[in-house]
């Protein structure tokens, strides 16, 4: 698997007659060290039959025909990128949905995608719903595909009536079992938003892969700017807290300084070079703060040292 990834936003890709001369299949060469490519997004009230193969009531907003956006996803396969299909998003899944699961996988697999992506952004007094939903999506995987999810910026943070803090806790105890990793949407938060502190409170509930995602220039909401320095410091921090770790980056074709290519570049690098910077334990959930750390995250207090 991959340490570096990307959504790639389906609205964005420029009509062309040939798969090889699609921007999805050329992310290789475009961003090269990409490992997991999420196609964006899929609507999880999708009506999409099985040997469909076109997009109507898919939610994909793709303008090339279906077997030439399949053909680029084998050249990416071919490359050894991961393909997944993201479904739901700010857009699609902002309030309560009927999830056609099936709907969804049957998209997936007519495509050649090797796996699910929940990007649930529900509120956290619906946290039932991500679970529901990757309960849901897992019964129709095939041995071999992988399952994730999209965290919310807050969403280990403990409940405090907060519209999204704590919204991903429930899915990560009860769906655990069945998560193969997390991508964790560290942006979109504010200036005071902490990623670092927000790695942490998920590494308390959930112990398998993270990925700590980035937002190339300055972010959709809280005009927060993303900087060289952010990108160094965060990596580090990931890369000592373990090998299975790993980043993303949302998304393909947003500019910035750094942009999405030098991210992954600058990333790559730290995350498979040598040691990274200072990382303490998960905390304990109900637990004190832990102590002889440096930096404490202003929100829900989880303590780390500062890369």
């Amino acid at each position: 698997m991959g340490k570096t990834s990307i959504y790639f936003p389906t609205w964005a890709s420029p009509w062309v007659a040939k798969s090889s001369d699609m921007d999805l299949a050329k992310l290789p060469q475009t961003v090269p060290g990409v490992g997991i490519v999420y196609l964006s997004f899929a609507d999880p009230t999708c009506t999409y039959i099985k040997q469909q193969r076109n997009f109507n009531g898919t939610g994909i907003q793709f303008s090339q025909d279906f077997a030439v956006v399949a053909g680029a996803i084998k050249i990416l396969k071919d490359a050894g990128v991961v393909v997944m299909l993201s479904v739901g998003g700010g857009a699609y899944w902002s309030g309560s949905k009927v999830y056609n699961a099936k709907n969804c996988v049957d998209l997936m697999n007519d495509l050649g995608c090797q796996g699910i992506d929940i990007d649930w952004e529900g509120h956290a007094d619906r946290d039932t719903e991500l679970t529901d939903a990757l309960v849901a999506t897992k019964k129709f995987l095939s041995a071999g595909q992988y399952l994730c999810f999209a965290g919310f910026s807050t969403g280990a943070y403990g409940k405090d009536g907060d519209t999204y803090k704590g919204s991903a806790i429930h899915a990560m105890i009860n769906a655990n079992a069945i998560i193969d990793w997390i991508n964790i949407m560290a942006y979109d938060a504010g200036s005071s938003f902490d990623p670092l502190g927000a790695f942490d409170c998920y590494r308390m509930y959930y112990g398998g892969p993270l990925y700590l995602g980035f937002q190339p220039g300055v972010q959709g909401w809280g005009g927060y700017l993303t900087t060289a320095d952010d990108v160094d410091r965060h990596a580090k921090y990931v890369k000592a807290a373990g090998e299975k770790h790993g980043i993303f980056v949302w998304c393909n074709g947003k500019t910035g300084n750094p942009n999405a290519t030098q991210i992954m570049a600058s990333t790559l690098a730290i995350l498979k070079g040598g040691s990274g910077g200072s990382v303490v334990a998960p905390p304990v959930v109900g637990g004190a703060v832990v102590s002889g750390v440096d930096m404490t995250c202003p929100v829900c207090k989880t303590g780390y040292k500062r890369v």
